[in-house]
């Protein structure tokens, strides 16, 4: 039934059920006029056209979660942080967020209206680079977006990201506290600027700390089993490795697995490293040790953040600026200190290593 239709039948005019239906118009209808509309509307299971509401100023009350279209995506422990950050954030609020799967095309989604197609106010995007050509677009959707890592200077967006750099740092000066100068690094993707970001820091630290030490990079594209590759073509040609860094646990757990197949022991043969602390990492065999990232905490701040502004009549406003988020080590069983024995059994299986700037840009555990 269209307004039309159910005004007729409620014998009002079309504006006295547009100020009905919408939550913020309400207190303009007659109490003994809601009561009937709301009887009519359930008697003809009328329900107004969220899109029709929009166009004439009102809210959705919708946030949008731009996430990719991958095999097994609610499998991903990653996604799961993402999700449940966006759905307690919005927990006591009167907003709900829908989840928008978008599989990968090569013209990109930057013409595509989202807030009219998918009837949202705003946008949380996760790995960007997806879905826009470049982060400029993220200006011209005509909605606020919150975007999930990667972040870029000088875009009209919000950014919340862990301290990628400082992750990166904060690995080299461990695995350099435990005596490792010959190192592999296992990058993201190409697109991925908290893979750069990881890998400058690490590169930054190693370097200055031990001018003389090698390290191998090599594109693991966050993926396991370019990871396993990696590890086998890395065995074979670098003998010399010690520990392998990696910018993701997925590649890391990776690395994990085709170690035992080659049966090469972890730790005490090559030490491994991971990046983000997802829940495989603490039951990986051995468990691995690798920078927190507080991923649900930063999407809970940043969904927060976007209902706030939309709150305050953001939907009119710019909506950008960037929260940068501190990361940390948990030390597991996966990095042995060189020269050493193995630690005797029943020693604590976790811990977190507090590394912290001081002046100068020292590190003092």
């Amino acid at each position: 039934m269209t307004i039309w239709e159910f005004a007729k039948k409620a014998g009002v005019s079309i504006a006295t059920i547009s100020r009905a239906m919408n939550p913020q118009t309400r207190h303009q209808v007659s109490p003994a006029t809601l009561e009937r509309l709301e009887f009519l509307a359930k008697k003809y299971t009328y329900t107004p056209n969220p899109s029709a509401q929009h166009l004439r100023g009102s809210s959705f009350k919708t946030i949008g979660v731009l996430l990719p279209h991958l095999g097994g995506i609610f499998f991903s422990d990653y996604y799961a942080k993402v999700l449940a950050g966006v759905a307690d954030a919005l927990l006591t609020t009167d907003y709900r967020f829908k989840v928008i799967l978008l599989k990968p095309k090569e013209s990109k989604w930057d013409q595509h209206n989202f807030r009219v197609s998918e009837s949202v106010d705003g946008l949380i995007v996760t790995h960007w680079p997806n879905f826009f050509s470049e982060a400029s677009v993220l200006e011209k959707l005509k909605l606020p977006c919150v975007v999930i890592n990667d972040p870029q200077r000088n875009i009209k967006a919000y950014f919340s990201t862990g301290d990628n750099r400082m992750g990166g740092h904060l690995a080299a000066r461990y695995l350099q506290s435990k005596g490792h100068r010959r190192v592999a690094v296992f990058t993201g993707r190409t697109w991925s600027g908290d893979s750069r970001m990881r890998f400058r820091g690490f590169q930054a630290t190693f370097k200055k700390l031990s001018p003389e030490c090698r390290i191998e990079v090599l594109q693991g594209d966050y993926q396991e089993k370019k990871a396993e590759e990696l590890t086998e073509h890395l065995v074979k040609t670098r003998p010399d490795i010690t520990a392998i860094f990696c910018c993701n646990d997925l590649m890391a757990c990776g690395v994990l697995k085709k170690l035992k197949e080659l049966d090469i022991r972890c730790p005490e043969d090559i030490s491994v490293i991971g990046y983000d602390d997802d829940q495989r990492a603490q039951t990986s065999q051995p468990p691995l040790t690798t920078v927190r990232v507080p991923l649900y905490d930063l999407t809970k701040d940043a969904t927060e953040r976007l209902v706030k502004h939309l709150q305050n009549n953001g939907e009119k406003k710019v909506f950008f600026g960037e929260r940068v988020f501190p990361v940390e080590i948990v030390e597991r069983e996966s990095v042995a200190k060189l020269g050493q024995a193995k630690s005797p059994a029943g020693h604590r299986r976790e811990r977190v290593v507090k590394l912290f700037y001081k002046s100068g840009n020292s590190l003092k555990k």
